[in-house]
This record gives C-alpha cells, structure tokens and sequence, in this order.
C-alpha cells in the first residue's frame, strides 16, 4: 500500500534515479490567489494550526488551496480527495490518495490524465516522500494503460503549512529542496497550479459540437419541445475530452442526445455575427457555451 512504503524503498522498488534541485518552477509567473481565499484563509490557517492534527490541516488548508487552483481553472479539471486508486496491488500500488488531480473534468470518477498527486502530513512534509511517489508511479502506469501517457507526473507532500514539489518523468524523479511557505501563498499555487502541471490548460482551443436533442421526460421543456439542434461551444485542449464534456453539460441540462451533426475546431475569427462572436467569448471565460435551436412538439423537423 501507499502509506507503507519509505521513500529509501520506493526508490529502490521502482528503480528510480533521483535529482535533488531548487526552483524547478521559478521560470513560472507567480499565480495570485483569488479573493475567496485571500479572505477565508486566515482563519482556516487558524483553525488548522490549533487543532493540529493531519486530518484539520488536510481540510482546513490543502483542500482550500486546492480548490482555489480549479477554481481559477473555471472547474475545467477534477479533484479527488481520498478516494480509493488501486493500479497493482502485488506491487503495493494501492490504497488511498490524499488528493489526486485529472486534466478530466469528469468529477464522477477517477479518468485519465492523471496530472498530480499530493499527500498530507502532520508534522513534516519529508515524512510523505514515499507514499507520494509511490502514488505517481501508480499514476504513470494508470495512464499508460488507458492510453494516455504522460511526459511528467507531479507531486507535493505537504503540511498545509509547509509544501515539497516533485515531479517523475519516465523513470527519473526530481525533488525541489526548497520548502514553500503558505506565506509564500503566490508561489505554492504557481507550483500546484496545473498551469505547472499540465500547461495545455491554459492554452485551450475552441471546439463547437452540433447535436441533434430531445428533452427528457419530466422536465419542463418537455411539455412544448419537440427537438432541438444544440450547438456546444467547448474550451479545452482535447477534442476527446471537448466532446465528452459538452454531452455532460447536455445531460445535465435536462437532454436526451440524438446525434452529432457537426464537429469543428474554431477561431475567432471564424465569426462574423455579433451573436456568435459572443457565444465565442462566453465559452472562452467559462469554459463552454450552449445554445438550443428547438422546434415544438409535433414538427416535421
């Protein structure tokens, strides 16, 4: 299991080569933290430090900050806590994850590309070297299996107070010596920003689905729709995962998916109406845009 194993042990197990830097992210701009947290911070800071136990400092200041990395990612990845990442048992590659973040924004399970793993501990981030790697091997090979590998895996072990970066390409792992403080709060979120993690993020491209949809019984657009065409702006970076989150959006919003009618990859300047440039936009700061052409019930269309 992951909490079972050193970091002496991890290393050797997996045949891991080590190298010990500083400031593998200092070439990263800072990331400021949004208002929500500059605000609730202090008093979670507070709390945590008073209770002291692993579990108030997990709550209470690694989740927040977290949390704050999807958040200015407008949700567009997921973010597990505790949850259950069994890849190899006979190997010990199983058990559970403090925290676990997907380039997926799937929330209902665990998907591929695992992009970074963090693990909590009480009284010195060192003490969680082992279980952390041992969950990025696991990570590399969850990956692999499902066809999306991954040039870096990333980790951190941390205190909520005190944070250790690490990052495992193929079989070489590197380790930041440096300890970041949550007073140095603009520097912890640049390295556990997946901006660090998986930069295509922040370089997401504009996909737009058309979809042919009826709605689902029950909902109140039931008792006058008939169909609709729905045309799906989606900001990110795989047009797999673009697809896939636009029928999650549609579903969400009370519709039944018939099929695709069209699938193309856009710019804006592809636009010339003012209504699709704005569409174009909202999608953009968002993440997605959907807008349903419908026809009444008993249509021909």
């Amino acid at each position: 299991m992951y909490n079972k194993s050193t970091f002496k042990q991890v290393l050797k197990e997996f045949n891991l080569t080590l190298t010990e830097t500083r400031g593998f992210f200092a070439d990263i701009p800072e990331v400021q933290p949004t208002k929500y947290l500059q605000d609730v911070l202090p008093d979670y800071e507070a709390l945590a430090t008073a209770v002291n136990t692993e579990k108030a400092k997990s709550e209470f200041l690694i989740a927040l900050i977290l949390l704050d990395v999807r958040r200015q990612l407008n949700n567009r990845i997921s973010l597990f806590s505790g949850v259950e990442f069994d890849v190899d048992k006979e190997r010990r590659l199983n058990g559970f994850c403090d925290f676990l973040i997907s380039q997926s924004p799937i929330q209902k399970f665990v998907s591929v590309p695992i992009v970074a793993i963090a693990e909590a501990k009480n009284d010195n981030p060192q003490n969680g070297f082992g279980q952390c790697v041992s969950a990025m091997v696991a990570a590399q090979i969850f990956n692999e299996r499902e066809g999306a590998a991954q040039d870096v895996i990333y980790g951190v072990a941390t205190t909520g107070i005190a944070w250790r970066f690490l990052k495992l390409e193929g079989s070489h792992l590197t380790l930041d010596q440096g300890d970041y403080y949550i007073a140095e709060l603009e520097k912890i979120l640049r390295d556990s920003d997946v901006y660090c993690w998986s930069r295509g993020l922040r370089k997401a491209t504009m996909f737009l689905f058309t979809f042919t949809a009826k709605p689902k019984l029950g909902t109140r657009k039931a008792k006058s729709v008939g169909g609709a065409y729905i045309n799906c702006w989606i900001n990110f970076n795989s047009e797999d995962d673009a697809k896939l989150l636009a029928k999650v959006y549609l579903e969400k919003s009370g519709w039944i998916i018939g099929r695709k009618t069209e699938q193309h990859w856009i710019e804006k300047e592809d636009y010339l109406s003012p209504d699709q440039v704005e569409y174009f936009l909202t999608a953009e700061a968002t993440g997605s845009c959907l807008v349903a052409h419908t026809w009444p019930i008993g249509s021909k269309k």
